[in-house]
């Protein structure tokens, strides 16, 4: 029985935000796929690596320069 709810439960994608400290990035698909100083420079940069997504199937994260634990469940 435990087999198969364990099962239902999706992987989450585990990302080093390490070296992206004190900056911007864009995730998709569980990875990071542009990095930059400013939400403009990431928006930017991942339109250019993929031009047929929407702006709205990126996920933007603001990096802090101190610990990073981020959680986050739902559609990447």
């Amino acid at each position: 029985m435990a087999k198969k709810t364990a099962e239902k439960i999706p992987k989450i994608p585990i990302i080093n935000f390490k070296k992206y400290r004190g900056k911007q990035v864009a995730v998709f698909n569980g990875k990071i796929v542009a990095e930059g100083r400013s939400t403009l420079e990431v928006l930017k940069k991942a339109k250019a690596k993929y031009p047929k997504r929407k702006i709205e199937e990126f996920l933007l994260i603001s990096v802090p320069r101190e610990r990073v634990v981020i959680y986050f469940y739902g559609k990447i």
